[in-house]
């Protein structure tokens, strides 16, 4: 064999080497952003129970509203409803700030962002290696 034959087997095993490899690494991100996806799932269930807790509060205010009203017309002079409103409202604040908190909290919760750097930056390495 030549030695120009011998060259572009290397450089034909070397490529498959590379290919290899490069197959190799990307199934094994897939797997990593997989776990990622698994891990951010978590976290968007804890930001949906948060969100169902503040929808429970401002359910509550609801009533303690409807409620408050039908004391207020049916009690012309009695301060009773008063209490209801205020109790409402404390309710709107809390359930109000638990939805804010939820919705921070779930915030592109299954975006798998290291494992997307990363084969970026593995594509990156193979496209040089393969210049």
């Amino acid at each position: 064999m030549t030695s120009e034959a011998l060259g572009k087997t290397g450089l034909a095993r070397s490529l498959a080497d590379v290919l290899g490899d490069i197959s190799e690494l990307l199934a094994k991100q897939i797997q990593l952003a997989k776990f990622e996806v698994m891990a951010n799932i978590g976290r968007g269930v804890r930001a949906a129970v948060w969100a169902g807790a503040a929808a429970f509060l401002l359910l509550l205010a609801a009533i303690l509203v409807v409620e408050a009203l039908v004391l207020g017309i049916a009690s012309a002079g009695i301060a009773l409803h008063w209490a209801c409103l205020l109790v409402a409202a404390l309710l709107v604040i809390i359930g109000g700030a638990l939805l804010m908190y939820a919705r921070s909290a779930g915030a592109n919760a299954l975006v798998p962002e290291r494992s997307l750097r990363q084969v970026n930056r593995d594509i990156s390495i193979a496209k040089e290696q393969l210049k």
